[in-house]
């Protein structure tokens, strides 16, 4: 990879990553609430609450279903990681780590990037 911030190496991540463009988003549905889902690997999953307000600060565990494009879904169960909001944003970021038996299969990560083009 060659980028415009000067990194030259390889893709540090463990696991494939699939990013999805804003207004084609999965959806991910914990407690009653929908969240776009920005990108998922097999161990992962960032999704978008749209205000700061929309997604308690202080949840530490997330149980929900994710609905993919193709309307087939899976529930998943994580940790929050990571809550990224930033001041020039009014939506917020939300990753999380999935626990072993609860990520996303190799083969439908495959099947997201290929149908993403990725």
């Amino acid at each position: 990879m060659n980028s415009t911030n000067g990194y030259n190496g390889r893709e540090r991540r463990r696991f494939a990553r699939v990013s999805y463009p804003e207004g084609s988003r999965p959806r991910l549905t914990v407690a009653g609430r929908e969240y776009g889902v920005a990108d998922i690997s097999a161990r992962g999953i960032k999704f978008i609450a749209e205000s700061p307000d929309l997604f308690p600060a202080d949840l530490q565990e997330v149980r929900g279903t994710i609905e993919f494009l193709d309307r087939k879904s899976r529930e998943i169960r994580g940790a929050v990681i990571r809550i990224e909001r930033r001041p020039d944003s009014p939506e917020t970021g939300v990753a999380l780590f999935l626990f072993e038996d609860w990520g996303i299969p190799a083969e439908r990560i495959e099947r997201e990037r290929e149908e993403q083009g990725d």
